[in-house]
This record gives structure tokens, C-alpha cells and sequence, in this order.
């Protein structure tokens, strides 16, 4: 959750500083702290990768963590 909202904020500052010349910066900001907040509210994705570590019994997937030979 934590690296994907990091990455998000540095592609936030990319667009910010590629539409920075074409469009007024008020209306840049606020558009980005939009996006920003609802990638800040939507912990869908955390709950996602949780779920992929889990069998349809409810079990952990141990097999996850075992070295490949």
C-alpha cells in the first residue's frame, strides 16, 4: 500500500510538472489532491494482494513461500 501511494504521488508531480506551462496551476492542484485522496481512501488494493496469499478454504498459501528448486 505504501509504495503503490508513493508511486502515484511521484506520477502526480510528473503530470503536475508536464501541464504546469498549458493549464492554470489552482486548477492542477486541486485535481490532484482529488486523486490523490482517493488513492489515499481506497484500501481495495492492500486487500487485494492480502487475498492473493489465501486459498479458497481461508488458508494461508504456505507454497508462496517456499524456494523454488
Amino acid at each position: 500500500g505504501k509504495s503503490y501511494t508513493r508511486r502515484a504521488n511521484e506520477q502526480k508531480e510528473e503530470v503536475r510538472m508536464m501541464l504546469e506551462k498549458v493549464v492554470d496551476l489552482d486548477v492542477i492542484n486541486k485535481l490532484l489532491k482529488s486523486i490523490s485522496d482517493k488513492i489515499s481512501n481506497n484500501d481495495t488494493w492492500d486487500k487485494e494482494v492480502f487475498r492473493s496469499f489465501i486459498d479458497e478454504f481461508g488458508e494461508f498459501k504456505e507454497h508462496l513461500c517456499k524456494d523454488i528448486e
